[in-house]
C-alpha cells in the first residue's frame, strides 16, 4: 500500500495519489465508549499504544485513527493559559472558560448493567466581557510555551514512522481567538462603536497565536498545519466579508506563509457555509479546507471551480448520513462524493469529529474509501 504520507502530500498538491486518503479529526468519550463496546482495543495494542506516547485524551484519540486505518488525523493545541483577575478563575486565551462535567452516555449497556457517566468538556462562556477587563488582560504577555511543543515531534515521527499515519498540528485561528475571548457581542459592538479598540484587541491575540505558530513549524516540524477556525453558520457566514477580511484574513494569510516557509502544507478546519470565502483561501495560498458539510456548501460548485487550486477534505456528512443512514447508504454516498470531488485534491473522510455516529456507519466509510479504484 502506497505510504500515507505520500498520498496525503500528493492531494494536497491536486494530484492524483496512488490511491484515496481517508481523513479523522477525533472522537469524544461518547463514541469511543460505543466503539470499544462493539470493536475495542487489545490488552497489547493498549500496552503498546501507551508506550508509543499516543494520547487517549479526546477529542485527539490518536489509537482510534490507527485502528480506523486512516492516512490523516489531527490534534488541535490549546492556547496559553491564563489567570483572568476579574473572575478569580483560570481560563484559556483562546477558549475561555471550560469546566469538566459529566453525562450520560447514549452507549446502551448489555441488560442489566447500569448506564455510566462519561467525563465531557462543557464551554462556559467568554472569559472577557468588560471593556475594563480586556483592556487589563491585553496588558499580559502572553506565550505558548516552547517548550510545549517539543514532544510533538517525537508523536509526528511515530505516527507516520510506525502507524503509517499523518499527525497533523493545530493552533487555533484568528477568529475563534477573538470571539472565544471576548464574545460576540463585544465584537459587534466594538465594531459600530470602536473598531480602533476591536482591532488593538485583535491584534494582541494574533500576535500570540502567530508567536506560537513560529515556534510550532519550527521546534515539531510538522509536515501538514490544520488550524481550527470556525467561519459559518448553515446559511452563511459568522461575520461580514467585510469584517472577516479586516479581522481574520491578514492574520491568516501570516499563519500560511510561515507555515510555507518552513516546508509543510497549510490546511483549514472551518465549519459552516463557508463558501463565500474560497476565491480568497485560494489567494492566500492556503492547500485544503477541511468540513465542508454537503448540506450546506455547494460541493461540486466548488470542485468545479477550485478543484485544481485547493484540496477538499471532509465533506461526509456527520450530522444525518453517518447517524441515521445504514452502512449500505453510507457506501454508496461514499462512493458518489469520490466520483463527484476526486480523486485529485480530496481526502474524504467524516465533516467533524466523531460523536453520535454508529460505529459501523465510520467503519462503512473507511471501507468504502479504501475500496475505491482509481481508474
Amino acid at each position: 500500500m502506497e505510504g500515507a504520507l505520500e498520498v496525503v502530500l500528493d492531494a494536497l498538491e491536486c494530484k492524483t495519489p496512488a490511491r484515496i486518503p481517508s481523513l479523522c479529526l477525533g472522537a469524544d468519550w461518547d463514541f469511543m465508549e460505543r466503539y470499544i463496546a462493539e470493536i475495542g482495543f487489545t490488552f497489547e495494542e493498549f500496552q503498546q499504544f501507551k508506550k508509543d506516547g499516543l494520547p487517549w485524551l479526546c477529542p485527539a484519540i490518536i489509537p482510534l485513527s490507527v485502528k480506523l486505518g486512516v492516512d490523516l488525523t489531527w490534534i488541535p493545541i490549546s492556547g496559553p493559559l491564563t489567570w483572568l483577575d476579574h473572575l478569580n478563575l483560570p481560563a484559556e486565551s483562546n477558549g475561555g472558560l471550560f469546566k469538566v462535567v459529566t453525562r450520560f452516555s447514549t452507549y446502551q449497556p448489555p441488560v442489566g448493567c447500569e448506564k455510566h457517566l462519561i467525563p465531557h468538556w462543557w464551554w462556559l462562556k467568554e472569559g472577557l466581557t468588560t471593556k475594563e477587563a480586556i483592556e487589563e488582560h491585553i496588558k499580559k504577555d502572553l506565550k505558548y510555551s516552547p517548550k510545549s511543543f517539543k514532544k510533538y515531534k517525537k508523536l509526528i515521527e511515530t505516527c507516520e514512522k510506525k502507524y503509517n499515519l499523518v499527525l497533523s498540528i493545530g493552533l487555533t485561528g484568528p477568529w475563534e481567538f477573538l470571539h472565544f475571548g471576548i464574545g460576540f457581542s463585544n465584537i459587534a459592538k466594538f465594531w459600530r462603536k470602536d473598531r480602533k479598540f476591536l482591532h488593538e484587541v485583535n491584534d494582541y491575540f494574533c500576535n500570540i497565536a502567530l508567536d506560537g505558530m513560529k515556534n510550532l513549524v519550527k521546534i515539531a516540524q510538522p509536515k501538514v498545519v490544520m488550524i481550527g477556525d470556525d467561519y459559518g453558520f448553515n446559511s452563511g457566514l459568522q461575520m461580514s466579508l467585510e469584517m472577516w477580511r479586516s479581522l481574520v484574513k491578514p492574520t491568516l494569510s501570516e499563519h500560511v506563509g510561515i507555515i510555507h516557509e518552513a516546508g509543510a502544507k497549510c490546511l483549514l478546519h472551518s465549519c459552516g457555509n463557508i463558501e463565500v470565502l474560497f476565491d480568497e483561501l485560494v489567494e492566500i495560498g492556503l492547500d485544503g479546507v477541511e468540513s465542508l458539510k454537503p448540506f450546506n456548501n455547494d460541493l461540486p460548485q466548488i470542485k468545479k471551480k477550485y478543484g485544481d487550486k485547493i484540496a477538499l477534505l471532509g465533506t461526509i456528512d456527520d450530522t444525518n448520513l453517518l447517524k441515521h443512514g445504514t452502512p449500505e447508504e453510507v457506501k454508496s454516498s461514499v462512493k458518489k462524493s469520490i466520483d463527484s470531488l476526486g480523486p485529485h485534491g480530496y481526502i474524504p473522510g467524516a465533516t467533524n469529529f466523531l460523536l453520535d455516529q454508529t460505529v459501523q456507519n465510520i467503519l462503512a466509510m473507511h471501507e468504502a474509501i479504501n475500496e475505491y479504484k482509481i481508474r
